[in-house]
């Protein structure tokens, strides 16, 4: 056989394959077409340098003027034993030096420890009972995005979901939730 003809024979049988792959994936290229541009972008972040590129991502986008106020719910517990800076300083220590205000709702084993330090540490909190609210997540809206953190178990995880929509959504439920903590402060 000639070398013409073998690498004719293999060019023709990889662009059979190209095409098999093509027609294979095409109807998934349509469907990302159809998406509405108002689509939320989600991401999903593992371990402890994804949690990481979460933190300074949420900082960055305040700092970018994106969002004047950050809207939290945590667990001070987890959020503690995971970043041992933020149980130092008692806040989150780029927050602080960006200037970027919060409010928080969370619980604490040990009882609400934040109030005291609320105006030093640009940020108004409220405490929630964690026997009547057992709050599992970290959960925080900084502009468009909404943060979801786990930060429990062998592999802490987060996601990221951009969408002024929801995000306006969750900010709603964190003002009801706010105003409702009232009650317990």
């Amino acid at each position: 056989r000639l070398v013409s003809d073998w690498s004719s024979d293999v060019c023709s049988s990889d662009l059979k394959e190209q095409k098999q792959s093509f027609e294979t994936i095409l109807p998934n290229l349509l469907g990302l077409k159809a998406l509405p541009k108002e689509s939320p972008s989600v991401r999903f972040y593992e371990g402890e340098e994804g949690i990481r590129t979460i933190m300074e991502t949420y900082l960055n986008r305040a700092h970018m003027g994106k969002a004047d106020l950050v809207y939290g719910f945590s667990n001070l517990d987890h959020v503690f034993s995971y970043f041992p800076d933020i149980r130092e300083q008692g806040s989150n220590p780029r927050r602080l030096r960006e200037s970027i205000k919060s409010q928080m709702l969370y619980t604490s084993s040990q009882g609400p420890v934040l109030k005291d330090h609320d105006a030093e540490l640009n940020r108004e909190s409220r405490y929630l009972p964690p026997d009547k609210f057992d709050m599992a997540g970290d959960f925080t809206i900084i502009g468009d995005t909404i943060i979801m953190l786990s930060l429990i178990g062998k592999q802490p995880l987060g996601v990221t979901i951009t969408s002024s929509v929801l995000a306006q959504g969750l900010k709603v439920i964190f003002e009801v939730a706010w105003e409702a903590a009232k009650t317990y402060n």
